[in-house]
């Protein structure tokens, strides 16, 4: 996994392309528009990470986790599960409150990792 260090603090942005925001990287790809696609005209070929103008994944979606206990890998699964249920009124209401508890989670889980 990539560390805050390994990133460039500024990357290229054009209306058609953008730059691989790894240290050192000189690639430029395809510019991603009306959300995030993992296609390979989007991927940086030396570091295999999926690019947008404001975000990267990794090729594995497990590789995109900071943590991968038990716990960490059930929530990602439940949340996976939840997205992938059709967009009634009933879902998007439990995905909001969903959202509004892994905000508090991920707060509580780093502080106790301190």
């Amino acid at each position: 996994m990539l560390g805050i260090e390994e990133l460039k603090e500024n990357i290229g942005i054009t209306k058609t392309t953008v730059e691989c925001p790894v240290k050192g990287c000189c690639e430029i790809i395809e510019r991603q528009r009306k959300g995030f696609k993992r296609e390979e005209k989007f991927k940086c070929p030396v570091h295999n990470i999926y690019i947008s103008p404001s975000t990267f994944e990794y090729q594995s979606e497990l590789d995109n986790l900071l943590w991968k206990d038990q716990a960490d890998l059930d929530l990602f699964k439940m949340i996976k599960t939840v997205k992938r249920e059709a967009e009634s009124h009933e879902t998007i209401v439990k995905m909001q409150l969903l959202g509004m508890f892994l905000d508090s989670w991920k707060e509580i889980i780093w502080l106790k990792r301190l």
